[in-house]
């Protein structure tokens, strides 16, 4: 889903394409955001309209946490609703999702 934004100053609009990832923390917490701006070194990742993954299940298509980037969680995953937003200070790592796992994000349920 493309974002319109405006530049006050010069008032012209833009369009720029949303970037969903899964997000994994030292905790072993698993996320699912929007990322609206990349993190620079030693800055906290914020993500937007975020999802907890409790419990995931991504078999037999992909297998591990970075399988919820390429496929999504699967029936059986057990993910919370969607918060506004959430702050990770502790290290972190992110992967892209593909436009497959962010329809599945979107549309899971806690089962």
């Amino acid at each position: 889903m493309a974002k319109k934004t405006v530049n006050t100053e010069t008032k012209t609009e833009t369009e720029t394409e949303t970037v969903y990832v899964v997000a994994t923390n030292t905790s072993r917490g698993v996320y699912f955001g929007e990322l609206r701006d990349e993190p620079k070194r030693g800055e906290p990742l914020r993500l937007h309209n975020v999802r907890h993954c409790f419990t995931w299940n991504c078999f037999p298509e992909a297998k591990g946490v970075w399988g919820l980037a390429l496929k999504g969680p699967a029936k059986g995953s057990q993910i919370g609703p969607t918060i506004s937003s959430l702050v990770i200070h502790a290290d972190f790592q992110y992967a892209p999702c593909t436009s497959e796992a962010v329809t599945a994000w979107k549309a899971a349920k806690w089962e």
